[in-house]
């Protein structure tokens, strides 16, 4: 394509069937529908950061991505920072261990956020404390996110204390496969996966 208004979100990892449609890509300028499994797109205007959205151009956010040229290279990752507003304990049909959905009001994070240094940076001679705010697009509206994992996680005590102390999070969650099969359970069903811990 070679362009800077038409691509796809998407490299190797295919978008989940339930999901497909669903996603949108908004930035000042404008906004565009991703279509099929490797979410085919054309923006009005260019733009250098596109936030990801759920469906529609005003939808929830689930993460932040840099323009690249023809491929964005999205891997179904959500990266948020925000606070925890409640927690729902429940049993579902044939889920042998109770589940956890934690509500999450939400900003994306900023695309070159990192919750540790990786191996990418192994020649740096200093490495930074992440910083809560630093990280995150506080231009964005904040939208309570669902995120789902067991019950029995170490995740579910961090949003405990989240949600009584008001520590803010940057969360870091996938969008689930079609295999798993959690989109016959929750509408939106996020993964939640790491998170970094800041003080109120």
């Amino acid at each position: 394509m070679n362009d800077d208004l038409a691509g796809q979100l998407t490299h190797q990892w295919h978008i989940p069937d339930y999901a497909q449609n669903r996603l949108w890509l908004d930035s000042d300028a404008s906004s565009a529908q991703c279509a099929g499994k490797h979410g085919l797109f054309q923006l009005q205007a260019p733009a250098q950061t596109l936030t990801l959205r759920w469906n529609s151009d005003d939808g929830l956010p689930l993460t932040q991505l840099n323009w690249q040229i023809d491929n964005l290279h999205w891997d179904g990752s959500v990266r948020l920072g925000g606070l925890v507003e409640a927690i729902h304990l429940t049993h579902l049909p044939d889920i042998e261990f109770p589940m956890a959905i934690v509500f999450f009001s939400g900003q994306p994070l900023r695309p070159n956020t990192t919750p540790y240094p990786d191996a990418k940076k192994r020649d740096t001679s200093r490495f930074a404390i992440p910083d809560y705010l630093e990280g995150v697009d506080d231009q964005q509206e904040p939208m309570t996110v669902p995120l789902i994992t067991f019950a029995d996680s170490p995740l579910v005590a961090i949003a405990q204390e989240s949600l009584t102390q008001k520590n803010p999070l940057h969360i870091f969650a996938t969008l689930a496969n079609n295999d798993a099969h959690w989109e016959d359970y929750f509408a939106l069903p996020i993964v939640w996966e790491s998170v970094s811990v800041f003080a109120p």
